[in-house]
């Protein structure tokens, strides 16, 4: 990401967390406690995936095993929201079919890699 760009996120995450403490503040004028500290959580949420945007986060979903992968795929992504680089990582005896699908979307969301695992060393 160029400076500018990031200069743009990072002054819209601030933003983000700047306006909904405002909605927790009004929340909680009203005595609506719960809405108040959701609004509150998501204000602290915002401000750190402001300071996350200035540090390169690397972030891996690994799977021991073969079932569930499509699952863990989705995790990877969720992982986009405060990381740089997002990988699935997958044993190599997972389904062809499986494989092929995993990849076609880790063009577009990560990177896919594949894994041996019984040469893994401790």
């Amino acid at each position: 990401m160029i400076p500018e760009q990031l200069e743009i996120l990072i002054t819209y995450r601030i933003g983000q967390s700047y306006e909904t403490l405002k909605e927790a503040e009004i929340l909680f004028e009203q005595s609506a406690f719960r809405g108040a500290v959701n609004r509150a959580y998501y204000a602290m949420f915002y401000a750190v995936l402001a300071l996350l945007a200035t540090r390169q986060v690397i972030v891996a979903e690994v799977k021991t095993d073969t079932s569930q992968l499509i699952t863990a795929f989705g995790q990877a992504c969720a992982y986009k929201l405060f990381a740089h680089r997002s990988y699935l990582v997958v044993p190599r005896e997972a389904q062809p079919e499986d494989i092929g699908r995993l990849a076609a979307l880790c063009t577009v969301f990560g990177d896919l890699l594949h894994y041996d695992p019984g040469h893994i060393k401790s």
